[in-house]
């Protein structure tokens, strides 16, 4: 028998098959490509989250400054169930890409459970003719559960690092910070719990003030 434009059914039979193969395995390749992207961009996804965290908290400190009609630069050494939860509030120069021009910084640690909102938190309140307007709370590290700040201050016989420091004429020289989780800190690094902070941000993270003028 034959078919529309001279081809016999089982010629039809055939070509359909082959058709459907090759549909089938153009499918198959695409899904393989596609389930093997998601997967890489998984995998990579926690670097690049450490790398941003670690970038914006840099680029803060960096630009630490005095604005008009703000505050002091203030780091209040806090201890709460027996680990670091430090905390610091300061003006930055400029906030970056999440909020371009100068703004009002506060850097802490939440671990209440009943608060919508966990790990290393930081508002971000720009600056307005000598004005803080309309802050925001930002999750930084959702992971973090520790963190400890030092900073670099002038005293009588040259300068050393401090615990905390409140000032509204002097700024630290630099600012290091080290985040990590009560686990982690338990139990030491290179366990699953320490795996759990992106490795960019288990690095201590030392940045020089560039307004300290002293």
């Amino acid at each position: 028998m034959t078919g529309r434009g001279g081809f016999t059914l089982v010629e039809l039979v055939v070509a359909l098959v082959v058709a459907g193969v090759v549909v089938l395995a153009a499918h198959t390749g695409l899904a393989a490509i596609t389930d093997g992207w998601a997967r890489s961009h998984q995998a990579t996804r926690p670097v690049l989250n450490g790398a941003a965290a670690r970038s914006a908290l840099e680029g803060w400190l960096r630009s630490a400054t005095f604005l008009p009609g703000t505050g002091p630069f203030r780091g209040v050494d806090v201890y709460r169930a027996g680990q670091s939860s430090d905390e610091v509030t300061f003006d930055a120069g400029d906030c970056g890409a999440l909020r371009p021009g100068p703004c009002r910084v506060g850097l802490w640690v939440d671990r209440d459970p009943t608060t919508p909102r966990a790990g290393l938190l930081a508002e971000l309140a720009p600056v307005r003719d000598s004005m803080v307007v309309s802050p925001e709370t930002l999750t930084i590290a959702p992971a973090v559960t520790a963190l400890a700040l030092r900073y670099l201050v002038p005293q009588p016989r040259g300068a050393a690092w401090v615990d905390a420091w409140e000032s509204s004429d002097v700024l630290p020289r630099a600012v290091q910070l080290q985040l990590s989780t009560l686990d982690a800190i338990r139990l030491g690094p290179g366990t699953v719990e320490a795996s759990r902070l992106p490795p960019l941000l288990q690095l201590p993270l030392t940045v020089p003030v560039e307004g300290a003028l002293w």
